[in-house]
């Protein structure tokens, strides 16, 4: 009765209080734009726009409502991938980018199968010891496993080097350009002792010259090492083939590797 009327309950037995859709949906769209934009602050916008004091039970009543309207949303959009018979494995990777998938018939060849660019970043950082209590885990054909990516660790041996960390992706270059040394200089020891109390150090990601993702990987207490690029090549030769351009800041030096 209370989604009819364009509500959802806190609670799924007796609820006594209700978010409305229309308000889940906008809290949706910040967090999509604004990750860092958190369910206490707009819990806290809302109180004020009805000029009523926040209370703590307002934030776990909208938290719990946000976690139930993420899961129609989703469970809705596999209804509708299995109708439009999108919900194949790697559908969306070969697929969703309709300037780089889409051929006409007769089209001629292109010099290029697909353009994609790659790189990794380390703003998403997680302690090692945080996040214990929560087991879920979130399904997605965006990420490359851990068990994937560790196939590559060893593909690549380190050169002695003291600035230098095993599976460095300059390392199969033989004669280290101007242009490596100066991105070496950024993996000081310092900065590779900091991983230690991170379980996640960042997300490698890979997307189509139009911005739509491919892939991504968690980057697992280490910096960027060569394993985590190599995976998303071998997944991208797997599926789309040869015939790739792939854009990568430091691919003067990876080409070797």
């Amino acid at each position: 009765s209370l989604v009819s009327a364009g509500y959802l309950g806190a609670t799924p037995d007796q609820p006594t209080i209700a978010v409305c859709l229309k308000t889940l949906e906008l809290y949706h769209r910040l967090r999509v734009r604004q990750p860092n934009f958190s369910i206490q602050a707009f819990t806290k916008v809302i109180c004020d726009r009805y000029c009523i004091p926040y209370r703590r039970r307002f934030r776990a009543a909208f938290s719990s409502a946000f976690d139930q309207y993420l899961t129609i949303v989703q469970e809705v959009s596999n209804q509708m991938k299995s109708l439009l018979a999108q919900d194949t494995p790697n559908w969306r990777a070969l697929n969703e980018c309709p300037p780089c998938t889409y051929e006409l018939e007769d089209e001629p060849p292109l010099v290029w199968k697909r353009m994609i660019v790659m790189d990794g970043g380390e703003s998403a950082k997680r302690v090692a010891s945080a996040g214990k209590s929560d087991k879920r885990v979130f399904k997605s054909d965006f990420f490359l496993s851990e068990d994937y990516v560790n196939k590559f660790a060893g593909e690549v041996k380190s050169r002695s080097q003291s600035n230098q960390a095993p599976g460095d992706p300059c390392d199969g270059e033989a004669s280290p350009s101007p242009c490596t040394e100066r991105w070496r200089a950024a993996a000081e020891d310092k900065l590779k002792k900091m991983w230690g109390i991170f379980r996640e150090t960042g997300i490698f990601a890979c997307s189509c010259r139009h911005g739509l993702v491919l892939w991504v990987a968690d980057m697992i207490e280490s910096g960027e090492l060569a394993k985590y690029p190599l995976a998303m090549v071998a997944k991208a030769i797997s599926l789309i083939g040869y015939l790739l351009l792939i854009a990568y800041d430091i691919g003067c030096s990876f080409a070797s590797t």
